[in-house]
């Protein structure tokens, strides 16, 4: 009879199978339950950009954690990609954060007060020197040489792959009913096609999340926040940067196609795209890449990230409920941080040192509840 402990991590989205992944090399048996198919949630409706260089300007408190990740980042992929043999279409090009005007000039040069030191600033025209059809109206632009992008389709695909040679179980399809508690531990979750025991079980359902802490009468405040985004095609369009401006941001794609976006909308769970939306994004990135009006159409999407009150993920056990931990609420930076996500929850499992500080992250942080380390 196997020794082995056991996890099961409810939802199959990135940050569920960052935590499976880490678990899984640790020797720990997992499996995953996903009320839908695998990642195909806001893990593949998002941009698939990796700016911890920008992340860490607008958040300067938390510049450990996003650090961490970040250096942890291309080996993790690259791990993934020789497993599943399923390239993530990684691109390190960096990125240009445009402004306009004389006050979003200053505002920019005085946030490079707390960036680090291959982040710089850049005038106008060393901007269109590299990138010519970026509109000639900007002052200039903050440049994040180190930050890049994959594709989050490819990510998912990869993801999978690799946890399934790894001795994963994924079971896509299967909602989630609630969870199996006995005497204040949790030990596993109920499904329509069973239950599922295990010594550890994680929270790790974006959105979806909150319901499963009902009935232990603790609220984590996660909700949907709404994304719109499009792909474009213009064969005359040459851009190598990802470039961000106010009110949207334009990703050049591997295949030759442009990913615009993107919206924040609190609509509840509807994740339809709407013209509104759409149109939106569009005005707002034609306005520092003007050729953006010649494109063509070649897709449009939605999907719901996970919202907190501060922006913040939940990630950690819950003080009183023994055998369960939360790693949810990423919002727009679950792609960037899912691999210091997984490596901490495995931490937190296998009761080692964490490699980092994630106390302002705690799960109870709105609760007036003692911090843990």
């Amino acid at each position: 009879m196997s020794t082995r402990s056991t996890a099961v991590i409810i939802g199959g989205g990135i940050i569920g199978a960052s935590i499976a992944w880490a678990l899984t090399k640790r020797g720990i048996d997992c499996t995953v339950l996903d009320k839908g198919a695998f990642c195909a949630e806001a893990s593949t409706a998002s941009a698939g950009m990796l700016c911890p260089q920008a992340e860490m300007l607008d958040n300067v408190q938390h510049l450990q954690v996003f650090a961490k990740s970040q250096a942890m980042h291309r080996p993790w992929t690259e791990e993934l990609e020789q497993q599943s043999q399923i390239p993530v279409q990684y691109i390190q090009e960096g990125m240009y954060r445009v402004v306009f005007t004389e006050a979003e000039e200053r505002t920019a040069r005085a946030a490079l007060a707390h960036a680090p030191a291959t982040v710089e600033w850049l005038s106008a025209a060393e901007v269109l020197g590299d990138e010519p059809d970026i509109s000639h109206d900007i002052r200039g632009a903050i440049s994040f040489p180190l930050d890049g992008q994959l594709h989050p389709v490819y990510l998912a695909k990869s993801f999978k792959a690799a946890l399934i040679r790894v001795g994963c179980k994924l079971v896509e399809w299967t909602p989630v009913l609630g969870l199996l508690v006995n005497g204040g531990r949790v030990y596993g979750a109920r499904t329509a096609a069973g239950e599922f025991h295990a010594d550890y079980t994680v929270i790790a359902s974006g959105a979806w999340s909150s319901q499963f802490l009902a009935p232990f009468d603790f609220s984590l405040p996660i909700f949907p926040v709404k994304g719109q985004m499009l792909a474009v095609r213009h064969p005359g369009l040459s851009l190598r940067h990802t470039v961000q401006g106010p009110g949207g941001m334009i990703i050049p794609r591997s295949d030759g196609t442009f990913t615009i976006g993107v919206t924040h909308e609190e609509t509840g769970y509807d994740k339809r795209a709407t013209v509104e939306g759409l149109v939106q994004s569009y005005q707002s990135v034609s306005r520092f890449i003007p050729k953006v009006s010649e494109a063509t159409f070649a897709k449009t999407w939605a999907g719901l990230r996970p919202g907190t009150p501060d922006g913040l993920p939940f990630i950690g056990p819950i003080a009183g409920i023994e055998g369960l931990l939360v790693a949810a609420g990423h919002y727009t930076v679950g792609i960037l941080l899912a691999p210091i996500t997984g490596e901490v929850i495995a931490q937190m499992i296998t009761q080692e040192p964490l490699c980092v500080d994630v106390d302002a992250f705690r799960p109870d942080r709105f609760h007036d509840a003692t911090a843990y380390h």
